[in-house]
């Protein structure tokens, strides 16, 4: 009787050791209200990462931006993105790798406008306020979309704003338009009387996962457990397709019937390497241009910078 109690409770330490201690966990930074995250919400939901052994914290963030700024304050082990946050990442911290795409779409960033402000075309945004997220792939396409229509940054006034304040500040008037993604399209779009959704497919956003380079040795078992869980996420997006809306739903809470609208325009993917080197590039030579680095500063060579398989 005493061995056999000595034998639970000596479990039930190491089961909770298990729980607690942070190096049998791995910590992911994503954008939680992403429809692009639905791989890892879908992981989640479904336990595929607990099927092979492993647990997995989701810390979600209002921004690919916020999430990398935790990945490399080591917040946490690995974090999603959109391309462009990885690009300005990568310029600051030579140590991240991109480990897998996720996702990719050319409808990404669109504008909402305000019909009631003037506004009913891309060239019809020159001298108005126009909301962004500094830094982030919506800053890119923005200047992507205007020169679409013959216009540049220089004919806009831009105002630098934090993802979730977008919707009210179009609404009060504060801003005439705003650039943005999912769910914050759908949440300015729903904001003012007569919005008009403005969009371009010059760029075509890849979502990636980052991490550090030592991760992928420090914790090589645990990397193959989380990417085998990502594969049975995305088999399960291609199979089930009404069950992943209804999930995405549930996390970001977005209206199912508008999620399955425009879930095609997502394609979700882990292969798409060549694709996001010239993405890479074409950001690089864009954030030079625009003083977001010096203009001197070295270009990366992008295939470095990506995990090998």
């Amino acid at each position: 009787m005493v061995t056999l109690f000595v034998v639970i409770v000596g479990y039930y330490w190491y089961a909770n050791s298990q729980k607690t201690n942070p190096e049998s966990t791995l910590k992911i930074g994503i954008d939680a209200g992403a429809f692009v995250s639905a791989p890892m919400f879908i992981a989640d939901e479904k336990g595929y990462w607990k099927e092979e052994g492993l647990n997995v914290e989701l810390h979600g963030f209002s921004s690919g931006k916020e999430a990398v700024g935790a990945l490399l304050s080591n917040s946490v082990d690995m974090a999603t993105m959109a391309d462009m946050a990885f690009m300005i990442a990568a310029h600051r911290d030579s140590t991240l790798v991109l480990y897998s795409p996720i996702a990719s779409s050319p409808y990404t960033h669109e504008i909402v406008g305000n019909r009631n402000a003037g506004i009913n075309s891309l060239a019809s945004l020159k001298g108005k306020k126009v909301g962004v997220t500094v830094g982030t792939g919506g800053q890119f396409f923005l200047d992507v979309a205007l020169q679409s229509a013959g216009l540049s940054i220089s004919d806009i006034k831009i105002l630098n704003q934090a993802p979730p304040n977008l919707s009210s500040a179009l609404a009060n008037g504060s801003l005439d338009a705003i650039c943005s993604w999912q769910p914050y399209i759908y949440n300015s779009m729903n904001a003012i009387d007569k919005p008009v959704l403005l969009k371009t497919d010059d760029y075509n956003t890849a979502f990636i996962i980052a991490t550090h380079r030592n991760m992928l040795d420090k914790k090589q078992d645990k990397m193959k457990a989380f990417f085998t869980g990502l594969v049975k996420a995305m088999k399960f997006i291609s199979t089930n397709k009404d069950e992943a809306i209804l999930i995405v739903s549930k996390r970001t809470k977005a209206d199912p019937a508008y999620l399955k609208k425009i879930w095609d325009e997502y394609n979700f993917s882990l292969d798409e390497r060549p694709y996001i080197i010239n993405n890479l590039k074409r950001q690089e030579k864009w954030a030079k241009a625009n003083n977001i680095f010096d203009k001197d500063e070295k270009d990366i060579n992008w295939v470095m910078y990506l995990q090998k398989d």
